[in-house]
């Protein structure tokens, strides 16, 4: 009994330092007005020097809020990034279904959902400037409470963010 005591003991331990790590090599939310966020009005992120060369997997997230409710089942957004390396500009349309349960979690207030932008190639120091905006034909919409980037270097795309991702792999 006592050494199955030790074994649940050690096993929870584990777990527990497991969720401990951070994914993400960037992440950063930028709030919205959430009675009306404008087409014109762009969130700004800036990414200031990576750690790490590698290829990164780059996310925007959306939150919701569920009080103040989004009008639509889709949100298009635009992620204009400019990184300082190759001084060039990427531009993406991510066509957020909000809709959809997979890319949802749960909150009181709030929901989350997450939705990939593209994987790319990035050096030790580099910098960027990420601008999103959302183009919905409408020029104002409600609901949208924050909208945040993420970067997830290639290296920790896999490693268990909390004790359920865990179980999740």
């Amino acid at each position: 009994m006592k050494h199955s005591n030790n074994l649940l003991l050690l096993l929870f331990v584990t777990l527990l330092a497991l969720s401990c790590q951070r994914k993400e090599s960037y992440m950063h939310y930028e709030p919205t007005d959430i009675a009306s966020w404008g087409t014109y009005e762009g969130l700004s992120f800036k990414i200031d020097s990576l750690k790490e060369s590698g290829s990164y997997r780059m996310k925007v997230h959306v939150r919701t809020s569920t009080v103040d409710r989004y009008p639509f089942k889709v949100l298009f957004l635009e992620v204009r990034q400019k990184w300082s390396r190759n001084k060039t500009e990427l531009i993406d349309t991510i066509p957020c279904n909000l809709a959809a349960d997979e890319h949802k979690a749960g909150g009181v207030s709030l929901l989350q959902y997450d939705y990939p932008v593209c994987d790319i190639r990035c050096y030790r120091g580099d910098s960027a400037q990420i601008i999103v905006r959302h183009i919905m034909r409408k020029e104002e919409v409600q609901g949208i409470s924050d909208i945040g980037i993420s970067l997830i270097h290639e290296s920790q795309r896999f490693a268990p963010q909390g004790i359920f991702d865990f179980f999740k792999q």
